[in-house]
């Protein structure tokens, strides 16, 4: 009995358990002491190679190429605690490259770097996959390529495309020598269907080597490039492909009337009769035909042939080939005469030749008009007048000069051809 209340008296002690917390405490803490301390092993694989430097190494001109790898694998020996701490995203294998100045072929060897907080003293050994890196420090070098562009779709009916439109011609590249001198030019690929507009923008582009095959290049998260030095000056470039609308145009004439016809009395026979033109489509939407010229119906009396160059429209082209046209005009629904007149009067003569007379006497006038007019006509109705102010600084003399012939009383009728008179000047 006595003992039981000795002990029941020490597990009521506070002091009992208070004694009993710091010496458990005491055998934790020497327990996890121990374990921390333990030496283990922990492999440690894709452990990043990092060029240290490398920004120094570009200032003087060169840069790094042809790694033989990017990684390497670890095992590291040491304590627990220490390696609980290493993981393949905190563990780099460095390499130092600041102070080489000239292009050559390396193998260094790297150095493991830990993260802070990390006792070196704690690890005892490294085991590594690879003791060394070969690369090649490279000279970075330029080089000017040309833009060219590959089109790809279909285009609307009725609608064509024109060569592409780069606006800069060339893109500047820079790089390692080596690896510049396998590319050929840069590619802009235009994919499209149904187009029936023109289409224009920046574009990216795509650089290919000199065997045609696209190039994979630059730094990719995860990926190993064929060319990881090459850096563009500008990623994309300004790229406009025009688009036309074909369509088939009339040809046409326009008409001077007069000598009894208006356009309604000509009929033309054109030679192609139409055209096949290609344009933006807003200009070709508002043109319907295209005129060849002018016809004066005063200097023919039923048929003339005529003969005219093809003018097409600023920013039209020609599809289909024409550059001439052959004109026939006929005069329909009138008829014409010849009547001889000798109805002529001379105005406006000069003062220092007011003694001027005509030599012509009389004139034959051809005139046209519908068929039921033109036996109306009489010479007295036909007027021929002669202005002579225009011999004012010619001097004496005989001269040809032109005459203005009108038919009085018969508006619907005309006079074709133009007409001259012979004058003699005379000094008062």
């Amino acid at each position: 009995m006595g003992t039981k209340k000795v002990l029941d008296r020490l597990i009521d002690s506070k002091i009992f358990w208070i004694v009993l917390s710091i010496l458990t405490a005491v055998v934790l803490w020497m327990y996890v002491i121990m374990n921390e301390q333990t030496e283990t092993e922990k492999e440690i694989d894709n452990v990043q190679v990092v060029f240290v430097g490398e920004g120094t190494l570009n200032g003087k001109g060169f840069l790094i190429t042809d790694v033989d790898t990017m990684s390497v694998n670890l095992v590291i020996h040491g304590s627990r605690r220490a390696l609980a701490r290493l993981t393949d995203t905190n563990v780099v294998a460095q390499i130092d490259v600041s102070t080489y100045n000239r292009a050559r072929a390396m193998r260094l060897n790297y150095e493991v770097i830990y993260p802070s907080g990390v006792d070196k003293t704690e690890i005892s050994a490294v085991e590594k996959s690879v003791e060394s890196v070969t690369f090649t420090i490279d000279s970075i070098d330029t080089k000017m390529v040309e833009v060219k562009v590959e089109t790809r779709g279909t285009v609307s009916q009725n609608y064509i495309i024109d060569d592409p439109l780069v606006e800069q011609q060339t893109v500047r590249l820079s790089g390692a020598s080596e690896e510049l001198k396998n590319v050929s030019h840069a590619l802009v690929t235009l994919e499209y269907e149904n187009l029936s507009s023109s289409i224009e923008g920046n574009y990216s582009y795509a650089l290919v080597d000199n065997d045609g095959n696209l190039l994979e290049y630059g730094m990719g998260a995860g990926t190993e490039y064929l060319y990881k030095t090459i850096v563009r000056e500008q990623d994309s470039v300004y790229v406009r492909l025009p688009v036309q609308m074909i369509k088939e145009v009339l040809l046409a004439v326009e008409y001077t009337e007069g000598g009894g016809a208006t356009g309604a009395h000509a009929k033309a026979t054109i030679n192609p009769a139409s055209v096949t033109v290609a344009g933006e489509p807003k200009i070709l939407e508002s043109l319907n035909q295209i005129i060849l010229g002018s016809v004066d119906l005063t200097t023919f009396t039923s048929t003339d042939d005529f003969e005219y160059d093809i003018k097409y429209p600023n920013d039209v082209v020609l599809i289909s080939g024409e550059t001439e046209a052959q004109v026939k005009i006929e005069i329909i629904g009138l008829e014409s005469a010849k009547i001889t007149t000798g109805n002529i009067t001379l105005i406006n003569i000069p003062a220092a030749y007011e003694d001027a007379r005509l030599v012509t006497n009389s004139l034959v006038v051809t005139v046209r008009g519908p068929q039921n007019i033109i036996p109306l006509i009489q010479p007295e109705n036909i007027r021929v007048v002669v202005d002579c102010s225009a011999n004012e600084a010619s001097g004496a003399g005989t001269r040809s000069m032109p005459a203005r012939v009108t038919i009085d009383g018969y508006p619907e009728a005309g006079v074709v051809s133009q007409y001259r008179v012979v004058v003699i000047f005379e000094e008062s």
